[in-house]
C-alpha cells in the first residue's frame, strides 16, 4: 500500500513548489513593475493641469505640443502612461511652461501622452482657480 501513495505524495510535493515558485515569480515582477515608475522632480511638480478655459482667460502664451511614448506596454500600460505623463511634463519645464492641456492618451499598444503646452503669468505655476482675483 505504501508504494501506491508515494507517487502522489510526490506530485503534490512537485505541484506545491511550482506554485509557489509562479507565486514567488508573480510577486517579483509586480515588484518590478510598480519600482520601474519615473519619478517626478519638483519643477514637473509645479506644472499645473488646467483646461483651454482657462488659458483663454488668463491669456497665456502657447509653446508648443509634447507626445511622449514610453516602452512599458502590456500589463504595466498604467506604469508607462504614467511614465509619459512625467515626461511631458519634465519637457514643459524645459521649454519654460507652467501649464498643460491634456489631448491625448492611449495604452492598446505603446503607452502614449500628448499636451499642449502654455506658459502662464511671470513664470510660476499659479493654481487653477485663483480665489484673489474676484
Amino acid at each position: 500500500m505504501q508504494h501506491f501513495f508515494k507517487p502522489s505524495c510526490d506530485r503534490l510535493k512537485t505541484s506545491s513548489l511550482r506554485t509557489f515558485k509562479n507565486i514567488l515569480f508573480g510577486v517579483t515582477l509586480l515588484s518590478l513593475i510598480s519600482g520601474c515608475a519615473v519619478r517626478p522632480t519638483a519643477q514637473s511638480l509645479r506644472i499645473q493641469e488646467t483646461n483651454f478655459y482657462y488659458l483663454a482667460i488668463n491669456k497665456c502664451k502657447y509653446l508648443g505640443h509634447a507626445r511622449r511614448v514610453s516602452g512599458w506596454g502590456g500589463i504595466a500600460a498604467n506604469v508607462g502612461l504614467r511614465n509619459a505623463k512625467t515626461a511631458i511634463k519634465e519637457d514643459a519645464v524645459k521649454t519654460g511652461g507652467t501649464h498643460i492641456v491634456w489631448t491625448n492618451f492611449d495604452i492598446d499598444n505603446i503607452p502614449l501622452a500628448e499636451a499642449e503646452v502654455f506658459v502662464c503669468g511671470s513664470g510660476f505655476a499659479a493654481p487653477i482657480f485663483d480665489e484673489d482675483k474676484k
